[in-house]
């Protein structure tokens, strides 16, 4: 639907600014790359590859690869890391891992943010050998309802701002027509 918008001037020009400099290609390879050595040598396994997609593995926690890869992620989105845990069916049974995605947009700032936070995530719940914590606290309950509730919040404000343009939201933003 996007590409049926766009006119042959609008691709054109697009064309020219992806031709016209590497820097975006360069600076996503050197994120990826960067990312990759740096999470390696924190200790976590990383399936090879040099594309943007990091795949962390969990498969050598078989067969509780799957919820810690779920607890993991979690435990990321408490930190203000999004990632998303993947396991069967999605992938193979004891192929449990987090998706990351580098972007040109990263910073090192980010990049370091993320790779501490996979750090500090993987000493409280044992990814380095730490201890493996047990059933929910209520502390952890808590913490969850205030994330919620952000959640919530959040999803409310989009909504508003949405309304807010006399229902006309992606047209307004965007420019296009439905």
């Amino acid at each position: 639907a996007l590409a049926a918008a766009l006119s042959e001037e609008d691709l054109l020009r697009a064309l020219e600014l992806l031709s016209s400099s590497t820097e975006l290609r360069d600076r996503l390879e050197a994120n990826t790359k960067g990312f990759r050595e740096r999470m390696t040598a924190a200790g976590f396994e990383i399936k090879p590859g040099v594309h943007p997609i990091v795949p962390i593995m969990f498969s050598r926690f078989a067969p509780d690869d799957a919820p810690l890869a779920q607890r993991f992620a979690r435990a990321l989105l408490d930190e203000g890391i999004y990632v998303k845990g993947f396991f069967f069916p999605v992938v193979p049974k004891g192929q449990a891992r987090i998706r990351t995605q580098m972007s040109a947009a990263h910073t090192r700032a980010h990049l370091d943010r993320a790779i501490d936070a996979f750090t500090r995530v993987g000493r409280r719940i044992g990814e380095h050998g730490g201890q493996r914590r047990g059933p929910v606290r209520r502390r952890d309950v808590g913490r969850q309802r205030k994330r919620i509730a952000r959640w919530r919040a959040h999803a409310q404000q989009g909504l508003e701002l949405l309304q807010g343009v006399g229902g006309k939201g992606c047209q307004a933003a965007t420019g296009v027509q439905q």
